[in-house]
C-alpha cells in the first residue's frame, strides 16, 4: 500500500521521476541482461530517487542523476551476486578463435572499417540498434566487463573487486570484448551505415 500513495504522491509532485521509470528499467537490463532483476533493481533505483528527491539540485540532466543511482544500485546487486559465489569466472579464459587480427608481424589481417563520422554514428538510433545486437552474442562476462568498464566508466581496480577477479583476467575479457564488438560492428554497421 505504501507505494501506491508514494507514486501517486510522486506523479502529482514530481512527475519526471514517474516518466522515467521504462528509462530505469531498460538501462538496468542493458547492464545484467536479465529481466527480473533489472526490474528489481530499477524499481529500488526509483524508490532511491524518490526518497532522496531532496537532494538534486535540478541544475544537471535528472537522468544523469538518476544514472548515478541506478549504477550504484547495480554495483550492490553484482557484489552480492559474488559475494554469494554465483559465479566461478575468477579464472582466465581459455583463447578463443576468430579474435586474431593481426597477423605475426602485428599488421592488421584486414584493412580496418571506416564507419563515417564518430559523432554521427553515436547520435543514429541504428548504430545503437546494431552495438545492441552485436553486445548480445557476447559472452556474459566480457558483456559485463564492457559495460561497467566502457559505458558506466567505472575504474578497473573496482570492476575487480566486485566481480572478484584479477587484474590480469579483467584486461584479458575487456580486450576480447572490444575485439568481438569491433569485428561484429565491422560487419554489420559497415553494412547499415
Amino acid at each position: 500500500m505504501p507505494m501506491e500513495r508514494s507514486s501517486t504522491e510522486t506523479t502529482q509532485r514530481w512527475p519526471e521521476l514517474e516518466v522515467e521509470r521504462d528509462w530505469l528499467f531498460r538501462q538496468a537490463l542493458w547492464r545484467l541482461r536479465d529481466r527480473d532483476a533489472a526490474e528489481d533493481i530499477a524499481q529500488e533505483a526509483w524508490i532511491a530517487a524518490w526518497q532522496s528527491r531532496g537532494t538534486w539540485n535540478g541544475k544537471g540532466k535528472l537522468r544523469s542523476w538518476l544514472a548515478g543511482i541506478l549504477r550504484h544500485k547495480v554495483l550492490d546487486h553484482l557484489r552480492a551476486k559474488y559475494r554469494t559465489g554465483i559465479s566461478a569466472e575468477t579464472e582466465l579464459e581459455p583463447q578463443e578463435e576468430g579474435l586474431e587480427v593481426f597477423d605475426s608481424n602485428g599488421m592488421w589481417k584486414e584493412p580496418v572499417a571506416t564507419w563515417g563520422d564518430p559523432a554521427e554514428a553515436l547520435e543514429s538510433g541504428a548504430f545503437w540498434t546494431v552495438l545492441e545486437t552485436c553486445a548480445r552474442v557476447m559472452p556474459e562476462s566480457q558483456y559485463r566487463l564492457f559495460v561497467m568498464r566502457e559505458l558506466d566508466e567505472i575504474e578497473t581496480r573496482e570492476i575487480c573487486q566486485t566481480l572478484g577477479i584479477s587484474h590480469e583476467n579483467c584486461h584479458v575479457l575487456l580486450h576480447r570484448a572490444r575485439m568481438k564488438l569491433r569485428l561484429c560492428l565491422d560487419k554489420k554497421w559497415r553494412r547499415a551505415a
